[in-house]
């Protein structure tokens, strides 16, 4: 009975750890586009906007509200 508990018990662990990468390299990838686009439209973006481009969702927010 502990034997199927503990492959189960295995399988969670790294099905969760898959997901945790995954989901992790997803972010680090939409950052990395964010930057690179706005470096080359030369635009205030994620490469000007706050310290590390943490104000980037707050600019997008104003654009939006500012907007005809």
């Amino acid at each position: 009975m502990t034997d199927w508990l503990i492959t189960l018990l295995l399988i969670a662990i790294k099905l969760g750890l898959i997901f945790a990468v995954v989901l992790s390299m997803a972010a680090y990838l939409v950052l990395a586009e964010r930057k690179i686009l706005a470096r080359m439209q030369l635009r205030h973006g994620p490469n000007r906007l706050g310290p590390f481009g943490m104000f980037q969702p707050l600019a997008d927010l104003i654009k939006m509200l500012t907007k005809e």
